[in-house]
């Protein structure tokens, strides 16, 4: 005979909330949810306040928690700059640090991430923000608006001109740390001591620094890191070992982190030094919108001094890439995790690479039968010597494309597919042909996510309807056991 105890125990169980969110800045929805595209949660009704009112470009701090095993895995960013784009998320993403990584058991991860710049975005009832969506590789949504402050240009009466640490010269609007952290972040105007390592050009200039609950040096560490973190993702820039790109995303990285900080004034970054990094380093197209330098209108002077009088021409490096997970091979992904979408340039070839008795390759017609893994009108591309290569030439070469295996079977439905947008040369750029092999980048990276979803989610109170079922059975045993 059942022991009600344990019907109520195993009842419990069933409707106990899991299981990952985003906790701070403040989210839409308040519980965990896969509905697509934001947990159920709604846009603001009211213009945000708090850790989600920033200034453009800075380095927001959050909080992701995971509250059940089942939400465990990478999460990734995904920039709406209107309220009309909310309804897909299809545009840039956002690199997010967060290390550790969510792999198993529950707990808090901190992370940080750079604000889009100042006018980038246009949603929001102030007319100025943006809306991220964040998700984890486990397919669990939350999302968040983000409102865009300016760099302040005018300072108030008695502006400090002090050396030492003093506030900014105006009032600008802060980030929170994280919930567990000591303080909150510090903006403040300093001169900055001798510096032997990154931003060494800016040794004893004086700038506007966040410095959160860091020193200075560790400040200056951190910038470091998150500098090399974006030139070195593969799908963030496309030339960013390159010895031009180093020096010039040093000195764009560096005046956007540290800025001219005056009794008057803070100076924003040269529009020019950031082309020419974004030249130099050939800004994957993943990540346009992400880097884009056109909300800097700065052509005099910034920290640096005198600003570039031009931009080098921009050079496309066409790219053989590997689609894989974890290594280099076209197979069914694990559990939690996927194929990235990416965007290419025409010229740029994908490797697949796989046993032709354990996989295949087609190329679907539509979006609709990648999404349904239909085959119908598929084609199968060629295989020849382990591995199937694609590239899209030819005048007009641009569009989506999609890929699947239906080897094994239902490996399309597993997830063993891919969405290819094909997009135009950034015009007046030139481009250098393929060299070497392929590049393995399609594990998906915390600071590199896909801008699309194609798997299905629950329906947004599915999973409490069959607990609510269970519980409806369990009540009955109760009653019959009595």
């Amino acid at each position: 005979m059942f022991r009600s105890e344990w019907i109520f125990y195993f009842a419990f169980i069933l409707l106990v909330d899991g299981h990952s969110i985003l906790r701070t800045p403040a989210a839409w929805n308040t519980r965990e949810s896969k509905s697509r595209p934001c947990g159920n949660g709604a846009m603001p009704g009211t213009a945000v306040t708090g850790a989600n009112k920033v200034q453009g470009g800075a380095t927001v701090s959050g909080m992701w928690e995971v509250t059940a095993g089942d939400g465990n895995g990478p999460v990734t960013i995904t920039l709406a700059k209107t309220d009309a784009e909310v309804n897909s998320f299809s545009g840039d993403t956002i690199p997010i640090n967060m290390n550790p990584v969510p792999q198993r058991g529950t707990g808090k991860y901190p992370f940080t991430f750079v604000a889009p710049a100042a006018g980038t975005c246009t949603g929001g009832q102030d007319g100025k923000s943006c809306h991220l969506q964040f998700k984890s590789t486990s397919n669990w949504y939350s999302c968040m608006t983000l409102s865009l402050e300016a760099l302040p240009t005018n300072a108030p009466t008695g502006a400090p001109t002090v050396t030492p640490a003093t506030p900014f010269p105006t009032a600008a609007p802060t980030v929170s740390a994280p919930s567990d952290a000591p303080t909150k972040t510090r903006n403040v105007c300093t001169t900055l001591p001798q510096i032997t390592r990154y931003c060494s050009g800016l040794s004893g200039k004086k700038v506007a620094i966040s410095l959160g609950t860091d020193t200075i040096p560790l400040a200056l560490q951190r910038i470091e890191g998150e500098a090399n973190a974006n030139r070195l993702n593969p799908l963030v820039f496309r030339n960013g070992q390159n010895p031009d790109c180093i020096a010039a995303f040093e000195k764009y990285w560096c005046s956007r982190s540290l800025p001219l900080c005056t009794e008057n004034t803070i100076t924003e970054p040269c529009k020019n030094s950031c082309l020419a990094a974004m030249s130099y380093c050939d800004l994957d197209p993943l990540h346009v919108k992400t880097f884009s330098c056109g909300g800097l209108t700065t052509t005099a002077t910034d920290v640096y001094g005198t600003c570039p009088a031009t931009v080098p021409p921009r050079q496309i490096n066409l790219k053989s890439r590997y689609v894989g997970i974890d290594n280099i091979d076209w197979r069914i992904p694990p559990e939690g995790k996927r194929y990235i979408d990416m965007k290419l340039y025409a010229g740029d070839k994908l490797t697949f690479k796989y046993s032709n008795a354990q996989s295949d390759v087609h190329n679907f017609r539509t979006l609709e039968e990648y999404e349904n893994c239909d085959f119908t009108n598929a084609v199968a591309m060629d295989y020849a010597d382990g591995v199937t290569e694609w590239s899209y030439v030819g005048e007009g070469a641009t569009g989506e494309l999609f890929f699947g295996s239906k080897i094994p079977e239902n490996a399309c439905q597993q997830g063993q597919k891919v969405r290819i947008d094909v997009v135009e040369f950034p015009p007046g750029s030139n481009q250098v042909a393929v060299s070497g092999g392929p590049e393995v980048v399609t594990p998906v990276p915390t600071q590199s996510p896909p801008n699309y979803d194609p798997t299905v989610d629950s329906l947004p109170n599915s999973s409490n309807s069959i607990a609510h079922f269970f519980v409806t059975i369990f009540c009955f045993l109760i009653a019959i056991s009595y």
